[in-house]
């Protein structure tokens, strides 16, 4: 066999290749958070079916960022069992059986464990994705990563709109069960891109760094403003639907606003991390007034403008591409850089875990939603105050 035959029986056609690309990475973006939104805007209906408590809700709606921040974790021991992309098709596989096991079950236990599946997958996802853009995108990486958050968010967007719109002639297992298709077609889009690499030697690990060279002053800065950045948005996501509701909002409507929380973020995901640093900081402080302005809005006037107050949490919410750019930036190297990414995302995350726990809790107790928008604000300004502290502080040499 020439050398010419053998790179054509082993390589597709670089046309061919950078669609199935193309493809993969959107449609794996899509998937990330569907699980998470979609039932955020059922769960009145999710409540009352299955008999759930004010504690199950709040527990439910904290659930997506504390499996995120555990099995996330665990991803690379799967990595190192069946390479990067096998770990991503089996984490979507699972993923939609999750889906499709709790739009059919009766049960609120059997639901509970059927969500951790489809969020295992989700989580595995945000762990895998930047390694796979870098893997196959090749010198087109901006443009990838801007991909499969655009796609990231627009999906987000969807699911919290569409969900309620299926539901009005599917039910809400309908509702929150459809979106498995997405999963299934993610995972198949990934089969015709095995490349030969992958199988050359071991998988690079992480540096093990010593604790003080990962946890630094700045290194703090960013997984508090990381991790009170999420406590925002799945608040928003797993409550909010609720909240408009309650404030008068139909249905369909509250979906939609959802919906528009999560697009309204896209232009911030792809100027914000493009900015120098002086202006950088400018944009942090207004992302975090934004927010800030719009739950003051919601107590204020509830049931007044709210697509005004949406649309300023939700510009507010870009902060978060901020926060990723930020923890790119943080270590000395590539290893340093993982080693920093596993500890802010992490710590992050468990942190984001308590914020729709005490929505949920304080509402439940107070049958009144200020107090639990005043805790949001809380967590704005620390958010805010903790991104501009880590902006202050000097990123490490290389």
């Amino acid at each position: 066999m020439t050398p010419t035959s053998h790179r054509t029986a082993v390589t597709p056609t670089p046309r061919r290749t950078a669609a199935a690309t193309i493809l993969s990475i959107a449609l794996t973006g899509a998937t990330l958070r569907v699980a998470v939104t979609s039932v955020g805007a059922l769960l009145p209906e999710i409540r009352a079916a299955l008999h759930l408590s004010d504690a199950a809700a709040a527990w439910l709606a904290a659930l997506p960022v504390l499996i995120f921040a555990v099995l996330g974790a665990a991803t690379p021991l799967l990595v190192r069992r069946v390479g990067p992309r096998g770990a991503m098709v089996a984490g979507l596989l699972v993923s939609a059986l999750g889906l499709v096991g709790r739009a059919l079950t009766g049960s609120a236990w059997v639901f509970g464990l059927c969500s951790v599946l489809a969020l295992s997958g989700a989580a595995a996802g945000n762990v895998l994705m930047p390694g796979l853009v870098r893997r196959h995108g090749g010198q087109h990486l901006g443009a990838a990563t801007a991909l499969y958050t655009t796609a990231l968010a627009l999906a987000s967007a969807g699911a919290a709109a569409g969900s309620t719109a299926l539901a009005t002639y599917a039910g809400w297992r309908g509702g929150i069960g459809v979106w498995a298709l997405l999963n299934v077609a993610a995972a198949c889009s990934w089969l015709p891109l095995r490349r030969p690499q992958e199988r050359r030697g071991p998988l690079p690990r992480p540096s093990r760094g010593r604790l003080p060279r990962v946890w630094s002053r700045r290194v703090v800065l960013i997984t508090a403003f990381f991790g009170f950045q999420s406590v925002q948005s799945y608040t928003v996501f797993g409550w909010f639907p609720t909240l408009l509701r309650d404030t008068g909002t139909s249905t369909p409507e509250a979906g939609t606003l959802i919906g528009l929380y999560a697009v309204v973020a896209v232009p911030v995901y792809l100027v914000a991390p493009r900015l120098p640093p002086a202006r950088l900081r400018i944009a942090v402080l207004g992302l975090g007034l934004c927010q800030i302005a719009a739950y003051l809005g919601l107590i204020a006037d509830p049931a007044g403008p709210t697509w005004l107050w949406m649309t300023l949490a939700g510009i507010g919410s870009g902060s978060f591409a901020v926060a990723l750019h930020l923890i790119a930036g943080a270590g000395a190297g590539a290893g340093s850089t993982t080693s920093i990414s596993a500890a802010v995302q992490g710590s992050g995350y468990l942190l984001a875990a308590a914020g729709p726990l005490l929505v949920g809790l304080v509402h439940g107790v107070t049958c009144d939603w200020a107090p639990s928008l005043v805790l949001l604000c809380v967590a704005a300004v620390i958010s805010t105050s903790s991104g501009l502290g880590s902006l202050g502080q000097k990123a490490p040499m290389s």
